[in-house]
């Protein structure tokens, strides 16, 4: 009698373990933004279901494809496979999912933002079983239904399906800020000398001529026509001249910076190129170029005499420029 209990026992024991084995999810865990299938009735291809977190949520998105809507979603994110809601024989029981929602008028994409838990971000792996109604509508009229389920391993002996996603715990860089960038110049008031205005075809000016001193002129970013009406007040240029050294220092206001300057101190209105007056600042006898969006620059020239004119430019950036 105790020999026919064992045989009994035993065959139960193997009935649970074949009705509870543990499936495989996938044959790769998901991580960080990748997406698994969403099948309808098995074998059509609907859509997809993509999981992407952060610290505080992961997000779980249905997509679908034309002609396919979602008029159902349920979700259910666990620790492990026998957290699930599931009969006894092992099929989900979607009514129970923790995450669920009608699609009133139907929609061809939705997003579920789950907080975040402790005990999944400590374990680092959790499975989610996402399942769906599908349908196509034509002239308003339903004309197919499906239920669908995100590609995953078995539920059971269902067809029903889950998959295993692992929590993305790396910060991603911030995408690179763009910035624009304008011409700038230094604007000397009553000593700025116009370069339209002495034949050249562009905006700026050469400012003097200037005795020992000290002075502050603001600097105007995309004067164009040399009209500071136009252009953007971005900065000082601050300059103390003994007669024989000076000590120029471009100054950036707070969300403006610089990438290069170019600066001209000679007895000259204009530096010269091949004999000719010149306001191209790629010709000016002082060049800082390639700097790491600084705020402050300065030069020191020496060598000096009598009064002297100065042309200060800088191509100026700021995020707020196209």
């Amino acid at each position: 009698m105790k020999t026919m209990k064992k045989i009994g026992l035993a065959l139960t024991l193997a009935v649970l373990l074949t009705t509870f084995a543990l499936p495989v999810a996938s044959a790769e865990p998901i991580s960080c933004g990748d997406s698994v299938t969403l099948w309808a009735g098995q074998h059509i291809d609907a859509g997809s279901v993509t999981v992407s977190n952060d610290e505080d949520y992961i997000y779980v998105t249905y997509s679908t494809n034309d002609p396919w809507v979602l008029t159902e979603t349920h979700l259910d994110i666990e620790l492990q496979y026998l957290d699930f809601p599931m009969t006894k024989k092992g099929s989900p029981k979607v009514g129970n999912f923790a995450y669920q929602m009608t699609h009133d008028p139907a929609v061809t994409e939705y997003t579920y933002e789950i907080p975040m838990d402790q005990a999944w971000w400590d374990q680092g792996t959790v499975v989610i079983a996402a399942h769906a109604v599908v349908m196509v509508f034509e002239n308003g009229e339903m004309i197919e239904e499906e239920t669908g389920w995100a590609e995953g391993g078995p539920f059971g002996k269902s067809w029903a399906t889950y998959f295993e996603y692992t929590i993305c715990k790396e910060t991603p860089p911030p995408p690179p800020q763009e910035y624009g960038t304008e011409t700038a110049f230094a604007y000397g008031r009553a000593y700025a000398n116009d370069f339209l205005e002495n034949g050249f075809n562009r905006w700026g000016w050469t400012n003097g001529p200037l005795d020992m001193g000290v002075y502050n002129f603001p600097i105007y970013a995309g004067a164009g026509q040399s009209d500071i009406t136009k252009g953007t007040y971005v900065g000082d240029l601050l300059i103390f001249y003994d007669g024989y050294m000076m000590f120029v220092d471009y100054v950036m206001h707070p969300g403006y910076f610089m990438l290069e300057t170019h600066l001209y101190v000679g007895t000259e209105m204009f530096p010269t190129l091949g004999g000719e007056p010149t306001v191209a600042p790629g010709q000016y006898s002082y060049i800082h170029g390639d700097l790491p969006e600084v705020m402050h620059d300065g030069y020191i020239v020496s060598g000096l005499s009598g009064p002297v004119y100065v042309i200060a430019h800088a191509t100026v950036g700021n995020y707020l420029w196209d």
